[in-house]
C-alpha cells in the first residue's frame, strides 16, 4: 500500500535536509547590467503626390505593347524617414499561377505584374539589399503575358490584387 506524500511532508525533509548540512549554504549571486539602446526612427511611404494608396494606371494597353514591353511605369512613391536610414524593401503580394515571382490580376489569370529595382527584376514577396532613405531606389512595374496564352490573351478591364510596400530597418 503506497501512501500520498503531503506538501507538509516535503517541507519537512527539506527541513530536516538543512538542519542535516545537506543543503547548500553557499548560494552565489551574480548581478548583470544590460543596456538597451532603443532608437525610435520612423519612416512613411507614400505617393509622390501624399496620399497612402499608390497607383499606377496603365490606361488602355494592347497585348503587342506589353510582349514589346511597352508598358513600364515608374512607381510614384516616396519615403520619408525621421533620421537618415538603412532600409531595406519588399513588394508583398499574391504571385500568379503561372509564375510566383510576378504579382497576380485578379480579374485575368493569364496577367501577371514584373517589378524591377533600379532596372533589375525585383521578384515579389523578395526583400532587397540595403538602401539609404535619403536616396531610395527606383521601382518600376510591367505587365507580363502568362506565356501558353501569348496568342489567346482575353481583352478587358483588369485590375491587379493588392500589393503592400514593405520597408524594413537593416
Amino acid at each position: 500500500m503506497h501512501k500520498a506524500i503531503t506538501p507538509y511532508y516535503w517541507l519537512y525533509l527539506l527541513m530536516l535536509a538543512s538542519i542535516a548540512g545537506y543543503a547548500n549554504p553557499q548560494v552565489q549571486v551574480y548581478e548583470y547590467t544590460i543596456k538597451v539602446n532603443v532608437q525610435t526612427r520612423t519612416c512613411d511611404i507614400s505617393s509622390t503626390t501624399g496620399s497612402n494608396m499608390i497607383t499606377v494606371d496603365f490606361d488602355t494597353i494592347s497585348k503587342q505593347g506589353i510582349l514589346n514591353n511597352q508598358y513600364e511605369r515608374t512607381i510614384p512613391y516616396r519615403i520619408r524617414c525621421s533620421a537618415n536610414s538603412s532600409l531595406k524593401i519588399k513588394i508583398q503580394g499574391d504571385g500568379t499561377s503561372f509564375n510566383t515571382n510576378l504579382l497576380k490580376v485578379k480579374d485575368n489569370a493569364d496577367l501577371g505584374f514584373q517589378f524591377k529595382y533600379n532596372n533589375s527584376i525585383f521578384n515579389i514577396n523578395t526583400l532587397s539589399s540595403s538602401f539609404m532613405s535619403s536616396s531610395p531606389p527606383i521601382l518600376k512595374v510591367s505587365p507580363k503575358i502568362a506565356p501558353s496564352k501569348e496568342n489567346t490573351i482575353k481583352g478587358g478591364d483588369f485590375n491587379s490584387s493588392t500589393a503592400n510596400i514593405i520597408i524594413e530597418y537593416s
